[in-house]
Protein backbone atom coordinates (compact mmCIF):
# COMPACT_ATOMS: atom_id res chain seq x y z
CA UNK A 1 0.00 0.00 0.00
CA UNK A 2 1.18 3.49 -0.63
CA UNK A 3 1.61 6.35 2.06
CA UNK A 4 0.52 9.58 0.99
CA UNK A 5 2.01 12.86 2.65
CA UNK A 6 0.09 15.80 2.51
CA UNK A 7 2.00 18.58 0.00
CA UNK A 8 2.03 21.63 2.83
CA UNK A 9 4.15 19.29 5.27
CA UNK A 10 0.95 18.17 7.16
CA UNK A 11 1.15 14.71 8.63
CA UNK A 12 0.74 11.39 5.95
CA UNK A 13 -1.86 9.45 6.26
CA UNK A 14 -2.47 5.39 5.34
CA UNK A 15 -5.45 5.30 3.00
CA UNK A 16 -7.90 2.57 4.80
CA UNK A 17 -11.21 2.81 3.28
CA UNK A 18 -12.89 0.08 1.65
CA UNK A 19 -14.71 2.39 -0.58
CA UNK A 20 -11.47 4.43 -1.91
CA UNK A 21 -9.95 0.85 -2.63
CA UNK A 22 -13.42 -0.28 -4.76
CA UNK A 23 -13.19 2.87 -7.04
CA UNK A 24 -9.62 2.37 -8.07
CA UNK A 25 -10.15 -0.85 -8.94
CA UNK A 26 -13.43 0.30 -10.84
CA UNK A 27 -11.70 3.09 -12.89
CA UNK A 28 -8.56 0.90 -13.88
CA UNK A 29 -11.44 -1.18 -16.01
CA UNK A 30 -10.12 -4.35 -17.53
CA UNK A 31 -6.74 -4.77 -18.21
CA UNK A 32 -4.96 -5.40 -21.27
CA UNK A 33 -2.62 -8.48 -20.64
CA UNK A 34 0.60 -9.76 -22.56
CA UNK A 35 2.23 -12.58 -20.93
CA UNK A 36 6.15 -12.74 -22.00
CA UNK A 37 7.52 -15.79 -23.52
CA UNK A 38 9.80 -18.25 -23.39
CA UNK A 39 12.56 -17.77 -20.78
CA UNK A 40 11.38 -13.66 -19.61
CA UNK A 41 8.01 -15.36 -19.05
CA UNK A 42 9.30 -18.42 -16.79
CA UNK A 43 12.50 -17.37 -15.13
CA UNK A 44 12.14 -13.31 -15.72
CA UNK A 45 15.80 -13.15 -16.75
CA UNK A 46 16.12 -10.11 -19.49
CA UNK A 47 17.73 -10.32 -22.30
CA UNK A 48 19.93 -6.97 -21.79
CA UNK A 49 21.41 -8.28 -18.13
CA UNK A 50 19.43 -5.43 -17.14
CA UNK A 51 17.63 -6.21 -13.49
CA UNK A 52 14.07 -7.67 -14.03
CA UNK A 53 11.04 -5.41 -13.75
CA UNK A 54 10.48 -4.92 -10.44
CA UNK A 55 7.87 -2.03 -9.22
CA UNK A 56 8.37 -0.52 -5.83
CA UNK A 57 5.34 1.08 -3.78
CA UNK A 58 5.38 4.54 -5.19
CA UNK A 59 5.13 6.75 -2.33
CA UNK A 60 3.74 10.24 -2.97
CA UNK A 61 5.44 12.35 -0.27
CA UNK A 62 6.26 11.38 3.21
CA UNK A 63 6.17 8.38 5.42
CA UNK A 64 3.96 5.59 5.81
CA UNK A 65 1.54 6.28 9.03
CA UNK A 66 -0.29 8.65 10.74
CA UNK A 67 -3.54 9.65 12.50
CA UNK A 68 -6.27 10.40 10.24
CA UNK A 69 -7.31 13.43 8.64
CA UNK A 70 -10.83 15.62 9.64
CA UNK A 71 -13.46 15.10 6.71
CA UNK A 72 -13.94 17.37 4.60
CA UNK A 73 -10.17 18.39 5.41
CA UNK A 74 -7.74 18.98 2.15
CA UNK A 75 -5.85 16.54 4.00
CA UNK A 76 -8.70 14.34 3.93
CA UNK A 77 -8.97 15.01 0.37
CA UNK A 78 -5.51 14.54 -0.45
CA UNK A 79 -6.02 11.39 1.03
CA UNK A 80 -8.72 9.77 -0.91
CA UNK A 81 -7.21 10.54 -3.94
CA UNK A 82 -3.69 9.09 -3.00
CA UNK A 83 -5.74 6.10 -1.96
CA UNK A 84 -7.11 5.25 -5.95
CA UNK A 85 -3.95 5.62 -6.54
CA UNK A 86 -1.95 3.23 -3.99
CA UNK A 87 -4.95 0.73 -5.36
CA UNK A 88 -4.35 1.32 -8.50
CA UNK A 89 -0.44 0.86 -8.24
CA UNK A 90 -1.20 -2.86 -6.08
CA UNK A 91 -3.20 -3.76 -9.10
CA UNK A 92 -0.47 -2.86 -11.41
CA UNK A 93 2.61 -4.82 -9.40
CA UNK A 94 0.86 -7.43 -9.18
CA UNK A 95 -0.01 -8.41 -13.17
CA UNK A 96 4.05 -7.82 -13.34
CA UNK A 97 4.88 -9.71 -10.43
CA UNK A 98 3.10 -12.57 -12.53
CA UNK A 99 5.32 -11.66 -15.72
CA UNK A 100 2.26 -9.98 -17.64
CA UNK A 101 2.50 -6.98 -19.22
CA UNK A 102 -0.36 -4.22 -19.14
CA UNK A 103 -0.40 -3.30 -22.73
CA UNK A 104 -3.59 -0.73 -22.09
CA UNK A 105 -1.49 0.86 -19.31
CA UNK A 106 -1.70 4.11 -20.80
CA UNK A 107 -5.20 4.29 -20.75
CA UNK A 108 -5.60 2.56 -17.56
CA UNK A 109 -3.25 5.38 -15.49
CA UNK A 110 -5.36 8.16 -17.55
CA UNK A 111 -8.37 6.83 -16.08
CA UNK A 112 -6.59 6.45 -12.90
CA UNK A 113 -5.68 9.85 -12.64
CA UNK A 114 -9.18 10.93 -13.42
CA UNK A 115 -10.52 8.94 -10.76
CA UNK A 116 -8.27 10.06 -7.87
CA UNK A 117 -9.05 13.73 -8.81
CA UNK A 118 -12.47 12.77 -8.58
CA UNK A 119 -12.21 11.12 -5.02
CA UNK A 120 -10.68 14.63 -4.15
CA UNK A 121 -13.31 16.36 -5.41
CA UNK A 122 -16.20 14.40 -3.46
CA UNK A 123 -13.79 15.07 -0.59
CA UNK A 124 -13.25 18.86 -0.57
CA UNK A 125 -16.48 20.08 -0.39
CA UNK A 126 -15.24 23.80 0.38
CA UNK A 127 -13.73 23.80 -3.07
CA UNK A 128 -10.86 25.52 -1.41
CA UNK A 129 -8.14 22.88 -1.81
CA UNK A 130 -6.44 24.08 -4.91
CA UNK A 131 -3.11 24.21 -4.22
CA UNK A 132 -3.29 20.27 -2.99
CA UNK A 133 -5.09 19.39 -5.84
CA UNK A 134 -2.40 20.35 -8.18
CA UNK A 135 0.27 18.54 -5.88
CA UNK A 136 -1.98 15.35 -6.35
CA UNK A 137 -1.83 15.76 -9.82
CA UNK A 138 1.42 15.98 -10.33
CA UNK A 139 2.82 13.41 -7.45
CA UNK A 140 0.27 10.96 -9.51
CA UNK A 141 2.10 12.03 -12.48
CA UNK A 142 5.36 11.56 -12.08
CA UNK A 143 5.14 8.44 -10.29
CA UNK A 144 3.08 7.77 -12.97
CA UNK A 145 6.06 8.65 -15.32
CA UNK A 146 8.02 6.25 -13.89
CA UNK A 147 6.17 3.01 -13.60
CA UNK A 148 5.90 3.70 -17.54
CA UNK A 149 9.30 3.62 -18.10
CA UNK A 150 9.46 0.65 -16.44
CA UNK A 151 7.18 -0.90 -18.55
CA UNK A 152 8.70 0.34 -21.89
CA UNK A 153 11.39 -1.31 -20.48
CA UNK A 154 9.65 -4.77 -20.54
CA UNK A 155 7.95 -4.19 -23.66
CA UNK A 156 11.38 -3.99 -24.91
CA UNK A 157 12.08 -7.23 -23.38
CA UNK A 158 8.94 -9.14 -24.46
CA UNK A 159 9.44 -8.17 -28.35
CA UNK A 160 12.90 -8.98 -28.40
CA UNK A 161 12.43 -12.64 -27.12
CA UNK A 162 9.25 -12.54 -29.71
CA UNK A 163 11.59 -11.85 -32.44
CA UNK A 164 14.45 -14.27 -31.10
CA UNK A 165 11.31 -17.03 -31.33
CA UNK A 166 10.75 -15.96 -34.72
CA UNK A 167 14.35 -15.95 -36.16
CA UNK A 168 15.07 -19.92 -34.58
CA UNK A 169 11.48 -20.74 -36.04
CA UNK A 170 11.99 -19.45 -40.05
CA UNK A 171 15.38 -20.30 -39.59
CA UNK A 172 14.28 -24.17 -38.59
CA UNK A 173 11.83 -23.93 -41.50
CA UNK A 174 14.93 -22.96 -44.15
CA UNK A 175 17.09 -25.50 -42.50
CA UNK A 176 20.03 -23.10 -42.83
CA UNK A 177 20.91 -19.42 -41.75
CA UNK A 178 18.25 -16.52 -42.87
CA UNK A 179 19.10 -14.78 -45.74
CA UNK A 180 20.23 -10.66 -44.61
CA UNK A 181 17.02 -9.60 -46.21
CA UNK A 182 14.92 -11.86 -44.24
CA UNK A 183 16.55 -11.22 -40.76
CA UNK A 184 16.45 -7.24 -41.53
CA UNK A 185 12.61 -7.25 -42.19
CA UNK A 186 12.12 -9.50 -39.15
CA UNK A 187 13.85 -6.20 -37.06
CA UNK A 188 11.89 -3.56 -38.95
CA UNK A 189 8.80 -5.53 -38.15
CA UNK A 190 9.57 -5.91 -34.17
CA UNK A 191 10.62 -2.61 -33.91
CA UNK A 192 7.05 -0.82 -35.76
CA UNK A 193 5.76 -3.76 -32.85
CA UNK A 194 7.47 -2.27 -29.89
CA UNK A 195 7.14 1.23 -31.16
CA UNK A 196 3.11 0.64 -31.03
CA UNK A 197 3.55 -1.13 -27.91
CA UNK A 198 4.93 1.43 -26.52
CA UNK A 199 2.94 4.04 -27.34
CA UNK A 200 -0.05 2.81 -25.45
CA UNK A 201 2.10 2.86 -22.08
CA UNK A 202 2.16 6.22 -22.23
CA UNK A 203 -0.75 8.48 -20.40
CA UNK A 204 -2.20 10.95 -22.30
CA UNK A 205 -0.56 13.85 -20.36
CA UNK A 206 2.91 12.20 -21.74
CA UNK A 207 3.52 13.58 -24.76
CA UNK A 208 6.97 11.96 -25.42
CA UNK A 209 8.27 9.62 -27.97
CA UNK A 210 9.68 6.87 -26.93
CA UNK A 211 12.96 6.54 -27.72
CA UNK A 212 13.95 3.61 -30.21
CA UNK A 213 17.82 3.80 -30.55
CA UNK A 214 18.98 2.00 -27.86
CA UNK A 215 16.04 -0.45 -28.48
CA UNK A 216 17.21 -0.36 -32.18
CA UNK A 217 20.62 -0.79 -31.60
CA UNK A 218 19.92 -3.97 -29.14
CA UNK A 219 17.42 -5.96 -31.07
CA UNK A 220 19.87 -5.12 -34.60
CA UNK A 221 22.89 -6.49 -32.64
CA UNK A 222 20.99 -10.15 -31.69
CA UNK A 223 19.68 -10.46 -35.00
CA UNK A 224 22.91 -10.17 -36.49
CA UNK A 225 24.57 -12.06 -33.89
CA UNK A 226 21.46 -15.11 -33.67
CA UNK A 227 23.64 -17.93 -35.68
CA UNK A 228 26.51 -17.58 -32.69
CA UNK A 229 23.94 -17.92 -29.95
CA UNK A 230 24.08 -21.49 -28.17
CA UNK A 231 20.84 -22.06 -30.03
CA UNK A 232 22.00 -21.18 -33.49
CA UNK A 233 25.31 -23.41 -32.85
CA UNK A 234 23.12 -26.09 -31.92
CA UNK A 235 20.93 -25.93 -35.55
CA UNK A 236 24.17 -25.45 -37.52
CA UNK A 237 24.98 -29.23 -35.89
CA UNK A 238 21.61 -31.07 -36.86
CA UNK A 239 21.65 -28.75 -40.15
CA UNK A 240 25.09 -29.93 -40.91
CA UNK A 241 23.99 -34.01 -40.11
CA UNK A 242 21.09 -33.15 -42.27
CA UNK A 243 22.97 -32.47 -45.62
CA UNK A 244 25.61 -35.20 -44.58
CA UNK A 245 22.44 -37.51 -44.27
CA UNK A 246 21.36 -36.48 -47.74
CA UNK A 247 24.32 -36.19 -49.51
CA UNK A 248 25.25 -40.14 -48.61
CA UNK A 249 21.85 -40.94 -49.76
CA UNK A 250 21.98 -39.59 -53.10
CA UNK A 251 25.01 -41.27 -53.61
CA UNK A 252 23.55 -44.19 -52.63
CA UNK A 253 20.90 -43.93 -55.73
CA UNK A 254 21.24 -46.00 -59.01
CA UNK A 255 22.93 -49.08 -60.35
CA UNK A 256 25.78 -50.43 -58.13
CA UNK A 257 27.47 -53.89 -59.78
CA UNK A 258 30.37 -56.17 -58.31
CA UNK A 259 32.29 -58.94 -58.94
CA UNK A 260 33.45 -61.40 -56.22
CA UNK A 261 36.07 -63.95 -57.26
CA UNK A 262 34.99 -67.22 -56.25
CA UNK A 263 37.07 -71.18 -56.13
CA UNK A 264 34.77 -74.66 -56.48
CA UNK A 265 36.66 -77.53 -55.20
CA UNK A 266 35.31 -81.30 -55.23
CA UNK A 267 36.35 -84.33 -54.07
CA UNK A 268 34.74 -87.51 -54.67
CA UNK A 269 36.32 -90.59 -53.45
CA UNK A 270 35.19 -94.12 -54.06
CA UNK A 271 31.88 -94.97 -52.67
CA UNK A 272 27.77 -95.05 -53.36
CA UNK A 273 27.17 -91.64 -52.40
CA UNK A 274 27.20 -92.30 -48.85
CA UNK A 275 28.57 -89.64 -47.25
CA UNK A 276 28.17 -85.93 -48.45
CA UNK A 277 29.74 -82.50 -46.68
CA UNK A 278 29.99 -79.20 -48.37
CA UNK A 279 31.42 -75.73 -46.89
CA UNK A 280 32.29 -72.52 -48.19
CA UNK A 281 34.27 -69.30 -46.90
CA UNK A 282 36.80 -66.57 -47.49
CA UNK A 283 40.33 -67.45 -48.41
CA UNK A 284 43.33 -65.08 -49.73
CA UNK A 285 43.65 -61.91 -48.51
CA UNK A 286 41.77 -59.58 -45.54
CA UNK A 287 40.89 -56.88 -47.99
CA UNK A 288 40.31 -58.86 -51.67
CA UNK A 289 39.26 -61.98 -50.27
CA UNK A 290 37.70 -65.28 -52.84
CA UNK A 291 34.98 -67.39 -51.74
CA UNK A 292 35.83 -70.70 -51.87
CA UNK A 293 33.42 -73.96 -52.07
CA UNK A 294 34.43 -77.17 -50.45
CA UNK A 295 32.12 -80.58 -51.60
CA UNK A 296 33.04 -83.91 -50.52
CA UNK A 297 30.88 -86.56 -51.94
CA UNK A 298 32.00 -90.21 -52.04
CA UNK A 299 30.12 -91.41 -55.09
CA UNK A 300 33.52 -92.00 -57.26
CA UNK A 301 32.27 -96.25 -57.25
CA UNK A 302 29.42 -95.07 -59.05
CA UNK A 303 29.70 -95.34 -62.76
CA UNK A 304 28.35 -91.98 -65.12
CA UNK A 305 27.31 -93.74 -68.65
CA UNK A 306 27.26 -89.88 -69.54
CA UNK A 307 30.40 -88.98 -69.45
CA UNK A 308 33.64 -90.17 -71.50
CA UNK A 309 35.33 -91.47 -68.83
CA UNK A 310 32.73 -93.65 -66.76
CA UNK A 311 34.49 -92.87 -63.71
CA UNK A 312 34.44 -89.58 -61.91
CA UNK A 313 38.18 -87.64 -60.98
CA UNK A 314 38.55 -88.03 -57.73
CA UNK A 315 39.25 -84.11 -57.56
CA UNK A 316 38.21 -81.62 -59.42
CA UNK A 317 39.05 -77.82 -58.96
CA UNK A 318 36.67 -75.22 -60.76
CA UNK A 319 37.22 -71.07 -60.68
CA UNK A 320 33.86 -68.73 -60.78
CA UNK A 321 33.30 -65.73 -60.39
CA UNK A 322 30.00 -63.96 -58.16
CA UNK A 323 27.95 -60.90 -59.95
CA UNK A 324 26.29 -58.88 -57.59
CA UNK A 325 23.94 -56.22 -59.40
CA UNK A 326 22.28 -53.55 -57.10
CA UNK A 327 19.32 -51.30 -57.49
CA UNK A 328 18.29 -48.34 -55.40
Amino acid sequence: MVAAAHPSGGMPTRPTSRRVTAAALCCLGALALRRASGPLGASREPLWGRAAVEVQPLNIAGAETAAPAAQGSCQAAYDAGAGVFASAVVTWKASLDNGFLITNFGDSATKTLASALKAFDREDKSKTCAGERAALEQAIMKNTAVLSERLIAFAEEIVAQEMRSRLFSEMQKRKGPLRVREKIDILRESIESFKIEGSRLRPSWDAREISLEDAERRLGQMQFEIEQTPEGQVLDKIWELDRNRALISERARGISLSLEPALRVMIRPDGIGSFQLFSEGPVGPPNNPAIMNIGILNDGSIADVYREHPEPPIFAVQPAVKVNLDVR
